[in-house]
């Protein structure tokens, strides 16, 4: 009886051996295609940036082009393209969040195997900490969304102020409300940044803090 137990205790840990073997290949795998898919949204937000003034200089031929002088035509574009760029961003951003789930999991597949045999513990460079890294952290991603948020952020101000027919605005006025505009996309971004974050946070980081990964 006690053998008969003790082969099926051997053939349950063979069985979770072999799924966290599998489990760690395509999360690990999944983690690195996130990269790439990441720059590859990046790509998405420089086309979509360049189109406003590729229409404009198109539009307006040799008119001259001043800000408080845009065709509510282009404001809508501008407003558009803006709108385009905060979701870009927003997936942009949540796939980073994402890619740090992943690594998390990946470091806790580590941990189980760690806490069972300790003489492997000297040949892990890679960390075995669930904590690490933040979900939040954002680490080269931050300056993907610092310029998309500053770019998308200018197209709302511009496309805002054409549909409003807001060329009366002059000097300190102009430059209060542009900024304004400007500020409230930028909270708006974050505020989306942070629920995305939240939204993703729960799962590994049981296991007592060791070491940490990017």
């Amino acid at each position: 009886m006690d053998e008969k137990k003790l082969k099926e205790e051997s053939q349950r840990q063979y069985l979770s051996v072999e799924f966290l073997l599998e489990e760690y290949r395509s999360i690990a795998a999944t983690h690195d295609r996130m990269r790439g898919i990441i720059n590859q949204m990046f790509y998405y937000f420089l086309l979509l940036a360049a189109v406003p003034f590729t229409v404009a200089s198109i539009v307006l031929g040799g008119t001259e082009f001043t800000i408080l002088s845009i065709p509510q035509s282009l404001g809508w574009l501008f407003v558009i393209m803006s709108a385009s760029i905060l979701f870009l961003s927003l997936a942009c951003a949540s796939a980073r969040f994402r890619q740090n789930q992943y690594a998390r999991t990946v470091n806790g597949i580590r941990a189980y195997f760690a806490d069972n045999d300790a003489t492997i513990l000297p040949y892990l460079y890679l960390p075995t900490a669930t904590e690490k890294p933040q979900i939040k952290y954002l680490g080269h991603v931050f300056w993907y969304l610092l310029a998309m948020i500053l770019v998308g952020g200018t197209y709302a101000c511009l496309g805002t102020f054409s549909l409003l027919s807001a060329d009366f605005l002059t000097g300190l006025e102009a430059f209060v409300g542009y900024t304004c505009v400007f500020i409230l996309f930028i909270w708006l971004s974050l505020r989306l940044y942070s629920r995305k974050a939240s939204e993703q946070s729960p799962g590994l980081g049981l296991q007592p803090e060791r070491n940490s990964e990017e």
